[in-house]
């Protein structure tokens, strides 16, 4: 995603081809982003309820 963005950047700047491509990059970075991150934090959530509940018996 970040090469993707500084991949737009140069497109602009020096008028190169590619422009659709690279949007189609950093459009497809992002999309799996968002389930990776959501995923994560679900585990997160998870892992401290676990870690905050008494359930080993002490």
């Amino acid at each position: 995603m970040i090469c993707g963005h500084i991949a737009l950047s140069q497109i602009k700047r020096t008028g190169e081809g590619g422009r659709g491509l690279t949007l189609a990059g950093v459009i497809i970075g992002c999309v799996g982003l968002g389930p990776a991150v959501l995923t994560g934090i679900i585990y997160a959530t998870i892992i401290a309820a676990a870690v905050s509940s008494n359930s080993y018996g002490n």
